[in-house]
């Protein structure tokens, strides 16, 4: 009667079998033997988010991966428009991109490029480039000052702003600093905000 063995390797099948007056026959399938790719790493999170708008100058860029990354590829793959100067730094598996003095410009759209030459620990790169953009501030301008023409002396006089100057929690806590607004001649008297982004002006 004929016997049959068969063992199984984990990287395919290895079948031998006995048969009579027939010299063993091996035969070997080598299907699935390759061992599978990682899968490509992936970016879990961005800032400033795609989109957003008035973004402070002095805002970093912050990448955060979900896998340890080959830092070199990584700092090489990411790109500005404008371009940008500035430095990297690494914490955990998040890269940040830190602009230089200068900082970013006022007004401007960046689009933010990472590009599919970025590597893992591994060498995996990412499966497609990872773009975002956002917008930052408008340069600050004076949209009104009343009164537009001389008034009495001890007229208050009001300036408003095309933006929010100061945060809601300071404004009632911010008084006496004139905020760079200079009066000539000059008239002694204190500065307040009404709201965030009036400011007033009262001998």
């Amino acid at each position: 009667m004929a016997q049959h063995r068969s063992s199984w390797c984990s990287c395919g099948i290895l079948r031998l079998a006995l048969l009579p007056g027939i010299a063993l026959v091996a035969l070997i399938s080598l299907a699935g033997c390759a061992r599978p790719l990682a899968p490509s790493p992936q970016i879990i999170y961005s800032w400033p988010e795609d989109g957003a708008k008035e973004i402070p100058l002095d805002s970093s860029i912050e990448i955060t991966f979900d896998r340890k990354m080959d830092h070199q590829s990584a700092e090489s793959s990411f790109y500005v428009n404008p371009e940008v100067k500035g430095e990297f730094d690494w914490s955990g598996d998040t890269l940040r991109f830190v602009p230089g003095e200068e900082g970013l410009g006022q007004g401007e759209k960046y689009t933010v490029k990472i590009s599919k030459g970025a590597e893992d620990s591994r060498g995996n790169n990412l499966a497609s480039d990872y773009v975002f953009s956002f917008s930052t501030i408008d340069p600050v301008e004076v949209v009104l000052v009343s009164p537009q023409q001389v008034g009495q002396r001890d007229d208050s006089i009001t300036i408003m702003f095309n933006q929010p100057m100061v945060s809601l929690g300071m404004v009632k806590n911010v008084k006496g600093e004139n905020f760079g607004v200079t009066i000539r001649p000059e008239i002694k008297g204190e500065f307040s905000w009404l709201g965030t982004s009036i400011l007033t002006f009262r001998p």
